[in-house]
């Protein structure tokens, strides 16, 4: 029978577009950071085209979640990429986390705490022979403690 975590990575792409920059105080995304996450969907609906992509899931987390305008910025990805983006809550992006690692590892039948720090929120899930035990997914991300807490950069003594 075939391992279901089992899969091939013909290639890896990572872009950091920081889309929850500025939704801490205004509860909205930003312009700027709207832009930067499309640009980047651009770029990889480019790349995907010279690939047999057989089945596409596109997922927005807390950012997204959170906005008051989250769900007209998944309509605009819609029409100026047509990537069908899915909003995810917390749990099931702990869930899709588990998924992930557990596909990456040689051992899945051990025991694992998984930590995945975004920036807008930190799921921890805990396993035993790759079935999760318990998960929980925070508000607490890097962007959020970012802007909450450090006011300058370098960061001073007194924020540090």
């Amino acid at each position: 029978m075939k391992d279901k975590y089992n899969f091939k990575e013909i290639r890896s792409e990572r872009r950091i577009t920081r889309l929850g920059e500025g939704l801490i105080e205004n509860r909205r995304l930003m312009p700027s950071a709207e832009e930067r996450t499309i640009f980047v969907l651009k770029e990889f609906w480019e790349i995907l085209k010279g690939y047999p992509v057989e089945a596409l899931t596109a997922v927005a987390t807390s950012a997204v979640r959170e906005a008051e305008n989250g769900r007209e910025f998944v309509e605009r990805i819609k029409v100026e990429t047509d990537f069908d983006v899915e909003v995810i809550s917390g749990d099931e992006e702990a869930k899709r986390t588990f998924l992930g690692v557990v596909a990456g590892l040689n051992n899945k039948n051990s025991s694992l705490l998984i930590m995945d720090i975004g920036g807008g929120s930190t799921e921890f899930i805990v396993s035993n022979n790759a079935v999760v035990l318990s998960s929980i997914s925070t508000g607490l991300g890097v962007v959020k403690l970012t802007e909450k807490f450090a006011k300058s950069d370098p960061v001073t003594d007194r924020e540090a």
